[in-house]
């Protein structure tokens, strides 16, 4: 993770700012979801051919699912990098 990368704090992005933060390995979120503790992160794959990197969702209580944004998240300017 590039820690050099990291937006300043209270920094709002638009959803390609976001997405390139992701790549870098940071967790993002944006306020108006229901709950709190979930983000989107990029998952690396293991070993397995043919596999490249995907989003994912974390929600609340620890569970993990692949993640597509919306048209609202993708022009959205609201997105922040989780702490």
């Amino acid at each position: 993770m590039c820690e050099e990368c990291r937006p300043p704090a209270g920094t709002r992005l638009t959803f390609e700012a976001a997405f390139a933060s992701m790549r870098e390995g940071f967790r993002l979120r944006r306020p108006g979801w229901n709950g709190r503790d979930m983000w989107v992160r990029t998952a690396v794959p293991g070993e397995r051919r043919g596999m490249r990197e995907f989003l994912v969702l974390e929600n609340a209580v620890g569970g993990v699912v692949p993640w597509m944004p919306s048209n609202g998240d993708l022009f959205a300017n609201d997105w922040e990098v989780v702490k």
